[in-house]
């Protein structure tokens, strides 16, 4: 609501309208939209990745993600699958394009069994745009 300071008789002060409750709620609501900007950015992958000291982030473009997680549970773009149902999981996601970008995040701790057992569906598939993603390591020379 404004509200203008009456002038009072024979004073030569300018009514004035106070600004301070709209500033208030613009820094809360910019307070606001900073917050929930850098939690949506935020992986929701809960993997300790192994560390590399030559990692890089995947590229920006449209790529298919497959993790495998610590207890040996695979997922396809977050769909849930079995290693039993992960090729048939990719041929849907590739769409038939084999030169499309496959993204592998896998636990540290998670069985090399597994892993393995990934990339060899990977490698039947004719898959050849394939990066797997670790943290980097601070290189201690």
């Amino acid at each position: 609501m404004l509200r203008l300071q009456e002038k009072a008789r024979g004073s030569s002060e300018v009514p004035s309208i106070n600004l301070m409750p709209m500033l208030d709620v613009v820094f809360l609501i910019l307070i606001f939209f900073l917050l929930t900007s850098i939690v949506t950015t935020q992986p929701v992958l809960n993997l300790d990745l192994p560390k590399s000291v030559h990692a890089s982030l995947p590229n920006k473009g449209k790529h298919i993600q497959i993790v495998i997680q610590k207890s040996g549970e695979i997922k396809v773009n977050q769909d849930r699958v079995t290693l039993d149902q992960l090729e048939f999981a990719l041929s849907q996601s590739l769409g038939g394009d084999i030169k499309k970008q496959l993204v592998i995040s896998a636990d540290k701790d998670a069985s090399f069994g597994h892993f393995v057992g990934v990339l060899d569906i990977v490698k039947n598939l004719n898959i050849s745009n394939l990066e797997i993603l670790t943290d980097r390591k601070i290189d201690s020379k």
